[in-house]
């Protein structure tokens, strides 16, 4: 899917009243869909909740239970690359557990997160890390019009995962390739970023520290090596460059839904620790940075009464399955008072959810209190603009204005 750019307010409105055509007349790739693709999302779920899509050449999978059936079966749906959807992650030599099959997928994932660097108990000694950056920059931000992405995303982003992977935050290319990680645009940035991520490799084996980089390594090490030092760094790449893009995204977009939905900013919502993580999970379900996953049946199996056979590509759709309203009571409404009861699938689900995901729900928790104690009331400055492409919506300016108080 190419990347396009967000339409204007009205532009995305006349396209939204293209909704109640026939599914299969329905273009995913046009560039108005992703402006507001729930309308379409409650009509899969409603219509077809499992719908042969031409245009992707997939399943789409839209409630929530089918879509968490999809992620937990990992025997049944394959999470190697589908139709050359990745480009460079193609080649077999790439070697990112993300995009391996049990059991390697299990051996290799507990070489990057068996050192205790993303367990509960490194997420408590991360908050007063979390705490002291996002009180820095948002106490230093100017006092009118800011941008949620340059002045507050991505710097955060790339203060916090410097500080925790023991990495420069300034010109470096870690940080140039942030923004368009889930983009094409990457592609050109790759000979140059695994470069830098093989280089680090062979400096944390030769120093290492105790952050959770050097902890791979070592651990790949004493396993005779399990892996290359090429993919190593393919690993490396992958762990902090999906973990950068994802958390600056939801951090980005969090922002742009307290400006949209000034009730959300109300302090009750934020002043504990636990009403900030029922806020937080609450805008994580509502939201969506990555609109689908990929997968591939390896066997024939039946799903939501559809016949899916071998080799066929299947799309669990997370932002329909988020608004499922046979699991969530007016899903379609934010509601910050709203039990988190059943888990969103905002960072994935099962044996390949987001490895960082314990890490941006406890950053999210952290900073958007600190935001809405600094800066609320606050409301949108402009019309947000986003790239759009390959089933992923991300953020490149997100204007916010100080609220009239009158």
């Amino acid at each position: 899917m190419a990347v396009k750019d967000d339409l204007s307010g009205a532009q995305a409105e006349a396209e939204a009243q293209r909704d109640e055509r026939p599914l299969d007349e329905v273009v995913f790739e046009e560039p108005g869909f992703f402006s507001d693709p729930y309308p379409v999302y409650a009509r899969l779920r409603s219509e077809a909740p499992v719908w042969w899509c031409e245009e992707q050449s997939a399943w789409l999978v839209s409630r929530y239970e089918d879509v968490r059936s999809v992620l937990l079966d990992a025997q049944t749906y394959s999470n190697k690359p589908h139709q050359g959807l990745y480009g460079p992650y193609d080649d077999e030599n790439a070697g990112s557990f993300f995009l391996k099959d049990q059991p390697e997928h299990t051996a290799w994932r507990r070489i990057f997160t068996g050192g205790g660097g993303f367990s509960a108990a490194a997420m408590k000694a991360c908050k007063d890390a979390m705490q002291e950056l996002c009180s820095d920059l948002i106490a230093k931000l100017p006092a009118g019009d800011i941008d949620a992405v340059r002045d507050l995303s991505v710097p955060l982003t790339a203060r916090f995962l410097a500080r925790f992977y023991d990495l420069p935050a300034d010109e470096s290319p870690w940080v140039e390739a942030i923004t368009v990680f889930y983009h094409p645009g990457t592609g050109d940035l790759t000979p140059t970023l695994l470069t830098y991520f093989e280089d680090l490799v062979k400096k944390r084996r030769e120093a290492p520290g105790n952050d959770p980089l050097s902890k791979a390594v070592l651990a790949n090490d004493s396993k005779g090596p399990l892996l290359t030092d090429q993919q190593m760094a393919w690993n490396f790449h992958d762990m902090v460059l999906a973990g950068a893009a994802s958390l600056y995204a939801a951090i980005a977009e969090s922002v742009a839904v307290l400006a949209e939905h000034p009730q959300t900013q109300d302090p009750r919502y934020w002043e504990t620790p636990e009403a900030a993580e029922r806020s937080t999970e609450e805008i994580l379900r509502w939201l969506e940075h990555a609109h689908w996953l990929f997968r591939t049946a390896v066997v024939d199996v039946e799903l939501g009464g559809q016949r899916i056979r071998a080799g066929d590509g299947v799309f669990p759709v997370i932002a329909s399955a988020n608004r499922d309203e046979g699991v969530w009571d007016n899903a379609d409404q934010l509601d910050l008072s709203r039990d988190a009861g059943v888990p969103n699938l905002a960072f994935g689900y099962g044996p390949h959810i987001a490895v960082g995901a314990m890490v941006a729900r406890a950053f999210l928790a952290t900073m958007l209190p600190i935001l809405v104690r600094a800066r609320a009331p606050f409301r949108l400055g402009g019309t947000p603009q986003r790239v759009l492409g390959n089933g992923v919506s991300t953020p490149t300016t997100i204007p916010i204005a100080p609220a009239d108080e009158s």
